[in-house]
């Protein structure tokens, strides 16, 4: 039954894509001004003439050459509009699909460039002035978006991965901005994934972003951030929507968002409780830590206390909704007030509370000859939530050229792990908790001299501690401590806290060809980590193990340090290069043995930027590093981090040096019909960490041992092309990737490993066709493990989606994935199908949702994976087919 409808499927689209082939008619001409010179860049629009849907749209070539598709029969106008030209409408009929072509050659009469002219362009899809280019989001939109984070998805250059990481290009963004105010920093997918896409207008990139305005057109910044404008009609003192859904096998989900905007403040509350698998916050580290997963910006970004251990378990690569069984609540409150002019303060409040249940079966091959073993597991996890946040932003304006700004965050919370496992038929329990206490304190001075310089002071303070506790209450460990017969529980406890200060100072000047940045600063980075291994009789008598499974450790890293950034322009070519001094002084005690190392470090950099054109960039980069091992990686005692693996650092401190080489080259901007984005990269280490493994079927310890020569490289691609004739694009990607490096198994000699990865595929996308759009696509990732002996696995993943919209008030789409396993010997492929239907029974009131959810009720999914050591195959178990009824009503 499932391969007659998957087939029936394919064949409805194959039926449907002849009928659009080979129906339609060809727009074209001509576009000159009154002097008979061709107008380029002119915007070509055409819309039904009782409607403002756009259909169709393009833009003149250097010799003024339009050209339209058409598919349905009916009366169009067609628009013509340019900056210094006055806009002409054009009536088009179209009585029969059987007409070639159409030609309709244009003069466009010349007028004085005025501000309101801007405001008409505005209409246009994408628009470039300077360093911002905005999208009309009602052109690419489909109707189908419930958030933020789904427009996104379909706009021309950005990209947005499962788990909610935005990119524009193939960069990542640095933040998401609401009406030019920032939410939530670099945790900006707690917005993209709650923000009802029904308000959002217009989507803004901003190339070059710099957050203080004082910086503006100075700093030379390479940061890309968004920024969303909401609908003037939505606009109003307080709008917002609240929807409530329930479907079959009890399954819910309620959500709230409301937005207020006031004379002197804002206000952005969103709420959502359900159990259905949305995620509605994303990683919620990202919350926590929202500096520690992207490039720093300010002197302490990225410092975090380490967290050791955590109950994970493979998780397969589909949509978390089809495989997280959770409970989970969360309340968001942003505010933003200007209680004058010169002073703006913005809030930021978030309580969440989730309750994850994961259940998988999971067979392991361990292969490194002469030990081979078999482990199963069968798994049941648990994980709970309970995480609060406090944020204060403190803007001051001190004078037209002086501005001071604070931030302050408090974050406390709770995380708990229980998982139910049976281990080669032997079951065991396994229970972490861990608890965060987090602050950070940051204050900005910015002062703009005169010309184009500026200084900017900065001190930060961080506090962040993680007091851990995990328990599992079998004893696998007989080999690992002979003589101990009675042993019911294992505990591990540890104790980790990090002091964190340091002062910055930056001087900025730019002129017409030479940009140079002066920075020093002091930072003072303070760990501590204590930890034991606790075993447990049946008499509840407590042994402390001690001895190499113990760990009392003190690092303090002290950085003085100095850094030039200087950069020379001349017509298309840009020449950068960068020189970091650091002076570390680094003192590390161990059970009251302590031991100093004062390095000093040079740290150089050089690159170039070619632009010969508009549309071509090629960038080339060099930089040697030389950085410190972190505290982690100086625990001279073993700490169990699961049920079976003990993990250990290394005895001294080292330093790691590296060799970076990047290249790109970038062709096409946002208004061409093809575009391709490549790059490389060659990453080498001479000195880096490895294992030292010893790997027994019970448990497994592993230390890190110096070794010389790794070698990391990789390439990627992308290119899209927008197809007119058929008003689609197609979109191709490539990815490559491999490491060299060696390691050493039960204390063997180095194993020589070499670990490649191929990913490949392709996308097609109607664009803007009558009442009838789809998308399909494919991805296949190839991996290659060699260790002496060669392991190969070939993944595929595809899909189709189908949407239709008969008119403005019904929206019904058949979303199917396809997932192909080639190294599974049995029932190596998964088919998921999902309809959704959306009636908007009152316009821009109330909106009736409809979806189906796994409809073949494909109730476990397995998957294939190896590495260096063997291979593991998982079987997950699924959420059900379920029904699911949700009413929205917008306010």
């Amino acid at each position: 039954m499932r391969h007659i409808l998957r087939n029936s499927l394919l064949l409805l689209l194959s039926l449907q894509l002849a009928q659009e082939g080979f129906s339609q008619v060809k727009v074209s001409g001509t576009i000159k001004d009154s002097n008979s010179t061709f107008a380029p860049g002119i915007a070509v629009l055409l819309r039904p003439s009782v409607e403002k849907k756009l259909v169709a749209y393009t833009y003149s070539n250097n010799h003024g050459y339009y050209e339209l598709i058409i598919k349905k029969i009916g009366e169009y106008s067609l628009t013509v509009q340019g900056l210094g030209y006055e806009s002409q409408e054009l009536p088009i009929v179209i009585s029969t699909l059987n007409e070639a072509s159409i030609h309709q050659d244009i003069i466009l009469n010349s007028r004085a460039f005025e501000l309101e002219e801007v405001e008409i362009n505005a209409e246009n899809p994408i628009i470039t002035k300077k360093d911002t280019i905005t999208i009309n989001t009602k052109v690419f939109v489909d109707g189908t978006e419930e958030v933020a984070e789904d427009i996104l998805r379909k706009l021309p250059g950005i990209e947005v991965s499962n788990d909610g990481t935005i990119s524009v290009q193939g960069k990542q963004v640095d933040k998401v901005l609401v009406e030019g105010d920032d939410l939530f920093e670099k945790g900006y997918k707690l917005l993209t994934k709650n923000l009802n896409a029904g308000v959002i207008d217009k989507v803004e990139i901003l190339e070059h972003f710099s957050e203080n305005p004082l910086l503006k057109n100075i700093q030379d910044s390479d940061k890309v951030a968004l920024n969303m404008t909401l609908k003037k009609d939505q606009k109003s003192t307080l709008f917002g929507n609240t929807s409530l859904g329930l479907g079959t096998e009890k399954f819910y989900e309620g959500k709230i968002n409301l937005i207020s905007f006031r004379e002197k403040s804002k206000y952005y509350l969103f709420a959502n409780a359900n159990n259905r698998g949305i995620d509605a916050t994303g990683d919620i580290y990202q919350l926590v830590y929202p500096d520690l997963f992207t490039a720093p910006m300010y002197v302490g970004d990225g410092e975090s206390a380490d967290r050791y251990v955590e109950i994970v378990m493979p998780t397969p690569n589909l949509r978390k909704s089809r495989f997280k069984f959770n409970n989970g609540e969360l309340v968001s409150l942003n505010s933003i007030f200007n209680p004058s002019k010169k002073v703006k303060l913005k809030t930021l409040g978030y309580f969440t509370s989730d309750e994850n249940s994961f259940l998988s079966d999971r067979i392991y091959q361990f292969d490194v000859p002469p030990v081979t073993f078999t482990n199963t597991e069968s798994y049941q996890l648990r994980k709970n939530t309970k995480l609060g946040y406090a944020k204060l932003d403190a803007l001051i304006t001190i004078g037209k050229d002086d501005r001071l700004d604070y931030i302050g965050r408090f974050n406390k919370g709770k995380f708990r792990d229980r998982a139910s496992l049976l281990f080669n038929s032997e079951s065991l329990l396994e229970d972490s908790r861990v608890e965060i206490l987090f602050t950070d304190q940051r204050i900005t001075y910015t002062r703009k001299l005169a010309g184009k310089n500026a200084i900017q002071l900065t001190g930060r303070y961080i506090y962040d501690e993680k007091p851990e506790i995990y328990d599992v209450n079998t004893f696998l460990y007989e080999d690992l401590f002979p003589g101990q017969t009675d042993i019911e529980t294992v505990q591990q406890k540890n104790y980790n806290k990090l002091n964190y200060a340091g002062l910055e100072a930056m001087y900025i000047t730019n002129r017409s060809r030479t940009y140079m940045e002066v920075i020093t600063g002091i930072s003072s980075r303070n760990q501590r980590l204590t930890s034991d291994l606790f075993l447990i009789d049946s008499n509840d008598s407590l042994l402390i193990v001690g001895g190499d499974y113990a760990n009392r450790l003190k690092n303090n890293l002290d950085d003085f340090y100095a850094k030039v950034n200087y950069k020379y322009s001349f017509k298309g070519l840009q020449l950068k290069t960068d020189i970091e001094l650091h002076q570390y002084n680094s003192a590390t005690i161990r059970s009251n043995a302590k031991s100093k190392n004062t390095p000093l470090v040079l740290v150089p950099r050089v690159g170039i930027i070619w632009l010969p054109n508009k549309k071509i960039n090629f960038i080339a980069s060099y930089k040697y590093n030389n950085s410190p091992i972190t505290t982690r990686d100086l625990r001279t005692g073993y700490v169990l981090t699961s049920y079976r693996n003990f993990s250990r650092g290394l005895t001294n401190f080292q330093l790691l040096p590296g060799n970076h080489w990047f290249s790109a080259i970038n062709y096409g901007s946002w208004a061409d019909s093809f575009s391709l984005n490549a790059s490389a990269f060659i990453n080498s280490s001479p000195d880096y960490l490895s294992t030292n493994r010893r790997i027994d079927p019970n448990y497994s310890l592993s230390e890190n041992i110096l070794l010389e020569g790794k070698r990391f490289t990789g390439m990627s691609a992308n290119m899209s092309q927008y197809l007119k004739r058929l008003s689609s694009s197609i979109r191709l990607t490539f990815n490559f990737n491999e490491t060299q490096y060696e390691n050493s198994i039960n204390n063997s000699d180095l194993r020589s490993l070499n670990i490649k990865s191929y990913t490949y595929g392709g996308e097609f996308k109607s664009i803007i066709t009558s009442s009838f759009d789809f998308n399909i696509g494919t991805k296949w990732v190839r991996s290659i493990v060699d260790t002496g002996s060669k392991s190969v696995n070939l993944d595929n993943t595809s899909f189709l989606d189908l949407i239709w919209q008969p008119n403005s008030n019904i929206n019904i789409s058949l979303k199917n994935e396809r997932y192909y396993f080639g190294s599974l010997m049995e029932e190596n492929s998964f088919y998921f199908s999902d309809l959704k239907a959306k009636f908007k029974l009152i316009p821009n009131k109330l909106t009736l949702h409809f979806l189906a959810s796994n409809i073949f009720n494909t109730n476990t999914f397995r998957n294939y994976s190896i590495n260096e050591t063997g291979f593991s195959s998982s079987n997950f178990r699924l959420l059900p087919r379920y029904f699911f009824l949700q009413a929205d009503y917008r306010f």
